[in-house]
């Protein structure tokens, strides 16, 4: 057990003093992260916020990054690209509600080429800007 008081706990494979292969780290606020380790860093696994929310996938560093999924507290649900912690690139959006959105993100907000499919069966293609609807395709 690795512990950094105040900052974070560390359970699991250790090599030359660090978090090297599969093990638990705990940080103080509830946030936990079970996953791979190499060398104190985040490789890839599942880090749960004490908000509720979840991700599973590839880390780089300690941020999201790779083909993932998150899923929020609130029961929305984000799968594909990270980049940096955040949703980039193309990727599917689904509400709680059931409606959904796939397309382009950039710094995690819709935007660019896009479709949005409403539980009723309403469906607008075409481009979004800061996660809204502009114009449909032509």
């Amino acid at each position: 057990v690795l512990k950094m008081k105040g900052i974070y706990d560390i359970e699991g494979e250790f090599k030359n003093g660090a978090a090297h292969g599969q093990a638990v780290k705990r940080y103080p606020n509830g946030d936990v992260f079970t996953g791979t380790f190499r060398g104190n860093l985040h490789i890839s696994g599942r880090y749960a916020w004490a908000t509720g929310d979840v991700y599973e996938g590839p880390f780089d560093g300690h941020e999201p990054h790779g083909e993932g999924v998150r899923t929020f507290a609130s029961g929305d649900r984000y799968e594909d690209t990270f980049k940096n912690g955040r949703m980039e690139g193309h990727g599917t959006y689904t509400y709680a509600d059931g409606t959904r959105y796939s397309g382009a993100f950039v710094k995690s907000r819709m935007e660019g080429k896009g479709k949005m499919t409403w539980p009723n069966g309403q469906v607008f293609e075409g481009e979004f800007k800061d996660d809204q609807p502009v114009r449909a395709a032509e």
